[in-house]
């Protein structure tokens, strides 16, 4: 229910414009290390780091190589709602690392990965505590 609630303070939020740091809207995922998967699959054309929140709801970040482009995919599922997100990255490299680091850091205790949603329309995710 708190990811349901979560998820429609997402949406709520997208006209808030935060000027100074041209976010438009953010929101705070909590994780778990113990419910946490990292995976690389070519037949779905990326890594995903998946976590499960419980009661039907999940949360997974994914680098996707498509043609002639990659991106940062973010994929909240909800017991009412699921969106989808998706920004460019640089390649496949830079976003499969950064999705290790958030790895670690909720390894080293990180509770919650936070989700940035930016006025340019790109994404910034990573794990806070």
């Amino acid at each position: 229910m708190k990811f349901a609630k979560s998820l429609l303070v997402l949406t709520v939020l997208a006209g808030a414009v935060t000027a100074q740091a041209q976010i438009e809207s953010a929101l705070e995922v909590p994780v778990s290390a113990d419910k946490m998967e990292m995976t690389t699959s070519k037949l779905n054309g990326g890594s995903f780091l998946r976590f499960n929140t419980g009661g039907g709801q999940s949360f997974s970040l994914k680098c996707h190589q498509g043609f002639g482009d990659t991106k940062l995919m973010v994929f909240l599922k909800g017991s009412m709602m699921s969106t989808q997100l998706s920004s460019p990255v640089e390649n496949m490299e830079t976003c499969v690392q950064h999705l290790s680091g958030i790895q670690e850091q909720v390894n080293a205790g990180a509770g919650k990965v936070r989700i940035e949603i930016r006025h340019d329309h790109t994404l910034g995710v990573a794990a806070i505590r």
